[in-house]
């Protein structure tokens, strides 16, 4: 070993005061002048990278200058020649999260634990283990060239505030950031955060604004992660996955175009965009990937035309005000830094976290289900990966942005269920459209129990016969759920019943847990289906809803005319043996009885079947 003298015979350099005229006989460097000096290698100088020696072969310049960390150079004799060389070249990441295997970095630059044979994490004064490491932790990595020792420092600085300014100096631009505190100091951008910036993963917040945004540091003093501290503007200029349900344009040729996306957080939203607007769009053209700035009607064009963009996932981004101003349609597979489709639709199987023991999903990977041929709202939901798949199931899926095993974001195409988690109770209760039952709701009620609690009772119809059920607190306690479950609406639900034959007590009284609005009597619906006429006939769903005008009523069919993307047809249907006739009277808030005879052409009807029942109502 050398015993390292502290005297003039080691010195120590700052990564960025390295120059690179350096070679393997001359390391060239600033110092604290910003004068040019030169150090003399030997000519077989011992090269310890990271915690591990070089070997000849791998020996050459780039070594000697690191991105982000030290060298320190000793001279044994003291002769001005530099027998020995000890560069530490960090990186920095920004921890996901961490198990026994992998400590996942938001950036998808991943530490595999299993690959490594000596791993020493410092915070401070004090060694930690791994275990200790928790989301947006910030630690910066030093790894041997073989991968086997890996060095870490563990820092936890957070600073809260603004930029004032930004100065360009060379190649780096210096932020003067002031704290809420009133304290100011300068930081750069890590190396991690900008390139996330500029591949657009990362919304770009080190710009002199009044917003208050929360920085996190690497130990160098650079920003490896920021955040806008208001939780509204935060989702703003943010890339974000979505699905493209449709695309219009109003009025005729020249007109606004309109696209409808299901977002990541499970709701429609339309986005207009005007004729002399511009967006950013990326999309394939000529063979390879493209990305430019494009007018509403090339942008159109891009998508696949009016009302006939393939439905797909997509990536976009929207300003603070809500217009969209990025796009981008998948690339093909693997395509690095932008969205691309790697596994298309494989009957894939789920296992402990796994999909088909390669694909691992976690909370940042967003599922959209979206059933093969649906084209009514309510069958289409996001959510995350646990909403979707229980152990040993299997689905036919179409994966999206695989990097290292991890799914950026998944589409299922072979449900038509959606599973909401419930904390309190501690089961999933699951709306399954094929299964649950569908409630006319004619009266709801609240009424004060012997124990002085507020309780929420529905009646309606249910298959033809009415029925009370019970609604849990979780559901009538909330307004929009209060509001919703009144006379007039339809709803799916679900109770408590089979969660209930899991546990091992069952204390709990039946009643509704949770449920969706499929139609509103009192709301002027206009027409329309769930499923087209073609699918109708082809696949026979589970669940059929068809609103129109009612056009011919025969003992065994009758015929009605709906509108489908602004086009009216007629579509006929099958009278079952078991179908109940209602009629809804919207003065009185209430479904009654009626029979087949008082069904007359030209009535508005609707008509719902499910399984082996079939309800239509007048209104």
């Amino acid at each position: 070993y050398y015993k390292i003298i502290e005297n003039d015979s080691r010195i120590n350099l700052d990564a960025d005061d390295i120059l690179e005229t350096t070679t393997l006989d001359s390391l060239n460097y600033l110092d604290e002048d910003d004068d040019e000096e030169t150090l003399q290698l030997a000519e077989n100088t011992i090269i310890y990278y990271n915690g591990k020696k070089v070997g000849s072969a791998q020996k050459n310049k780039n070594l000697l200058m690191p991105k982000e960390g030290n060298v320190i150079l000793c001279d044994k004799e003291e002769d001005g020649v530099y027998d020995l060389v000890i560069v530490y070249d960090y990186r920095t990441v920004v921890v996901n999260y961490v198990d026994e295997n992998m400590i996942y970095d938001i950036y998808d630059k991943h530490i595999n634990l299993k690959k490594i044979d000596s791993i020493s994490i410092i915070s401070g004064e004090e060694s930690i283990d791994a275990s200790e490491l928790k989301p947006y932790d910030v630690i910066s990595v030093a790894e041997s060239l073989d991968g086997k020792r890996i060095n870490i420092i563990a820092d936890f600085e957070v600073k809260e505030g603004y930029i004032v300014q930004s100065t360009e100096e060379e190649d780096k631009t210096i932020y003067q950031f002031i704290t809420t505190e009133g304290d100011e100091f300068e930081v750069e951008a890590a190396k991690s955060y900008q390139d996330a910036v500029d591949m657009g993963v990362e919304s770009k917040l080190l710009v002199p604004d009044a917003r208050i945004i929360r920085i996190r540091l690497d130990t160098f003093g650079n920003v490896a992660f920021a955040e806008i501290l208001d939780a509204e503007a935060q989702k703003a200029n943010i890339t974000l996955y979505g699905f493209l349900v449709e695309t219009d344009r109003t009025g005729s040729l020249g007109g606004d175009v309109m696209l409808k996306i299901l977002t990541a957080d499970n709701r429609f939203e339309v986005f207009t965009l005007k004729t002399n607007d511009k967006i950013y769009l990326g999309r394939n053209k000529a063979g390879s990937y493209v990305k430019s700035t494009v007018n509403a009607e090339v942008f159109l064009d891009a998508i696949g035309g009016k009302g006939s963009a393939d439905r797909q996932l997509v990536q976009y981004r929207a300003d603070e005000d809500g217009n969209l101003t990025q796009l981008f349609l998948p690339a093909a597979s693997g395509t690095p830094n932008i969205i691309s489709e790697d596994v298309s639709e494989s009957f894939l199987n789920y296992r402990q976290g796994v999909l088909s023991q390669q694909y691992y999903m976690d909370d940042k990977t967003v599922v959209f289900s979206i059933p093969e041929n649906a084209i009514y709202e309510n069958v289409m939901s996001v959510g995350k990966y646990n909403n979707f798949f229980s152990e040993g199931s299997n689905k036919t899926c179409s994966l999206y942005d695989v990097n290292d095993g991890h799914v950026g974001a998944v589409v299922i195409h072979d449900t038509i269920s959606i599973t909401y988690a419930s904390a309190d109770s501690g089961y999933e209760m699951i709306l399954n459209y094929a299964s649950s039952p569908v409630l006319f709701i004619n009266k709801s009620t609240k009424r004060v129990g012997e124990d002085g609690e507020l309780y929420m009772g529905i009646d309606g119809y249910q298959n033809g016969k009415m029925i009370s059920v019970n609604v849990s607190d979780d559901l009538k306690n909330d307004s929009d759920s209060s509001r919703q479950l009144k006379p007039g609406a339809v709803i799916h639900y679900e109770n408590n019943d089979n969660s209930k034959s899991w546990a091992m007590t069952a204390d709990e009284a039946e009643m509704m847990v949770v449920f969706e609005k499929v139609f509103d009597f009192n709301e002027d619906n206009g027409s329309g289906i769930r499923w087209d006429h073609d699918i109708i006939e082809d696949n026979n769903p589970d669940v059929l809803t068809l609103w129109g005008v009612l056009e011919t009523i025969e003992p065994a069919y009758c015929s009605v005319a709906a509108e489908t993307n602004g086009v009216l047809q007629s579509y006929a249907m099958q009278l079952m043996n078991n179908v109940t006739f209602l009629k809804y009277n919207r003065a009185k808030e209430e479904f009654q009885p009626i029979t087949q005879h008082e069904l007359a052409a030209g009535q508005k009807v609707y008509i719902i079947k499910q399984s082996g029942n079939q309800t239509i109502v007048v209104y």
